[in-house]
């Protein structure tokens, strides 16, 4: 009789002890989002059958149907000519209005498709070069400059474009502004078209990291963020969803300050 109290006993306090460790493990290994929604296991659950939602139909690459022979080809699907179309626009009506107030602007054609992707070019060749600190005119320099840079426009024209470039109707800006709460409203219609863009040219794996980035920036602007944590600091910030595996920028989103509560 002794010995099975004595049993009982010692089963119920490794039962008791069993648990506790249990409901320990448990708690530490579930980690909580901030809105109390979302929880992340630390421990891989045990397999089981898969959600059809989470069931993966097709294969990470380019999609059917997509080609491209050149360089160029591959650039034009990002920014192609519906989004440079829009940007003309507002851009030659921009340079009309200056010229009509500053009788000095050198704008004597209107700016054309071509000389709009040779003026994205320079300006990737300049990023390419690290001459963000540089002046702007010794790019065009025969000494120090580049040979590229005087071959494919004049440095005045170069200046002319980056003071009438627009890429949104400005007539209409404070009323969208208004309406949306959106401060990046000057330039959320091009990032919009230019997400699409990136959605349907590549599909994405299994795995997708999303987070922030904060591309430097010094200028005024609004919603510009100041992060001391970051090599740059000052800058704009975006939510980026990007392919683990390619880094492929399959999705972005502009932090343009708060919107309501």
């Amino acid at each position: 009789m002794v010995m099975v109290m004595v049993m009982v006993i010692s089963s119920t306090v490794t039962w008791r002890r069993r648990r506790r460790r249990l409901e320990t493990t448990t708690v530490n290994d579930v980690m909580w989002s901030r809105c109390g929604s979302i929880a992340w296991k630390r421990r891989c659950p045990p397999p089981s059958r898969h959600p059809r939602r989470n069931v993966i139909t097709e294969q990470a690459g380019l999609p059917d149907g997509l080609q491209f022979d050149t360089i160029l080809d591959t650039f034009k699907l990002f920014i192609d000519a519906k989004m440079v179309d829009h940007i003309l626009a507002y851009t030659n009506r921009h340079a009309d209005e200056i010229k009509a107030n500053s009788p000095n602007f050198r704008w004597n054609k209107p700016l054309s498709s071509d000389e709009f992707y040779a003026f994205i070019g320079l300006n990737l060749v300049a990023g390419v070069q690290k001459s963000r600190n540089q002046q702007l005119m010794e790019l065009w320099d025969e000494q120090w400059g580049y040979p590229v840079f005087r071959a494919t426009m004049s440095f005045h024209r170069f200046a002319d474009i980056l003071r009438a470039l627009r890429l949104d109707d400005k007539t209409t800006r404070d009323q969208r502004i208004l309406e949306t709460g959106n401060q990046g409203a000057a330039v959320q219609e091009v990032l919009d078209h230019f997400v699409v863009n990136c959605r349907s040219s590549y599909r994405c794996g299994p795995s997708v990291t999303v987070d922030e980035q904060l591309i430097n920036f010094y200028g005024n602007c609004r919603f510009r963020m100041f992060i001391p944590s970051k090599p740059g600091k000052y800058g704009l910030k975006l939510w980026v969803m990007a392919d683990s595996d390619t880094y492929y920028c399959a999705d972005a989103q502009l932090y343009a300050g708060k919107v309501g509560s």
